[in-house]
């Protein structure tokens, strides 16, 4: 009777943690189609035999599948990541402060970009010269 209870409970909190990963997963959009299995499922494979303490990062192996593209918004979100991974905790875990955080050095970029091209716009207020 107790190895039932046992069983049962421990049916419960495993289909209790893959509903909220199912539910992360649709969140950040990073639900594996057929084909993406095969890849997690061999990368998941490959990491446990050589370590089962430390825990196997969908994120990594997804980046390292399809990296970020090296366009300008690729740009701004592998900034954000690095601020994300390299500042402290309370910066960490709150997205807006990130992007509060870059939003004066992105600025002071395309500014910075944009004059060494010579590609000043029309100011909403013209200069006019008698």
């Amino acid at each position: 009777m107790l190895m039932d209870q046992q069983v049962g409970t421990l049916f419960k909190t495993i289909k209790k943690k893959c509903l909220a990963s199912l539910i992360t997963k649709k969140r950040v959009r990073m639900l594996a189609t057929s084909d993406k299995l095969q890849v997690y499922l061999q990368a998941a494979y490959d990491h446990f035999s050589k370590d089962l303490d430390t825990p196997f990062d969908f994120i990594k192996e997804a980046l390292k599948n399809n990296p970020i593209p090296r366009d300008f918004g690729g740009n701004i979100l592998n900034l954000a990541l690095s601020i994300k991974y390299n500042s402290e905790d309370n910066v960490r875990d709150d997205t807006v402060k990130i992007f509060d955080t870059m939003a004066p050095m992105i600025a002071s970029c395309i500014m910075l970009d944009s004059v060494r091209q010579n590609l000043m716009g029309e100011s909403a207020y013209p200069i006019v010269r008698t």
